[in-house]
């Protein structure tokens, strides 16, 4: 299976590219899985798991679909006093 994974803010500077294409085993369908793939190839997206989430054709999503555009983000709160 071919996902096309794309990188946006923080998890875009640390791979080093905004996009890429991953071969993944036919068996692999649920993001923990992806993320170990992926993990492997960038090292560096560690520090990110904590705060990442993923959509498929921008959908959040658990699943993985044959075919599809992964999008890779880091999200982050911000605190106002008021």
């Amino acid at each position: 299976m071919r996902v096309q994974v794309l990188y946006f803010a923080r998890a875009r500077e640390l791979v080093g590219t905004d996009n890429e294409c991953v071969q993944l085993e036919q068996s692999c369908s649920n993001t923990s899985e992806l993320l170990h793939v992926l993990l492997d190839k960038h090292p560096s997206l560690e520090s990110l798991t904590s705060s990442m989430v993923f959509a498929v054709n921008q959908v959040l999503v658990l699943f993985v679909l044959n075919q599809s555009q992964l999008h890779i983000i880091t999200y982050f709160t911000c605190c106002r006093n008021t």
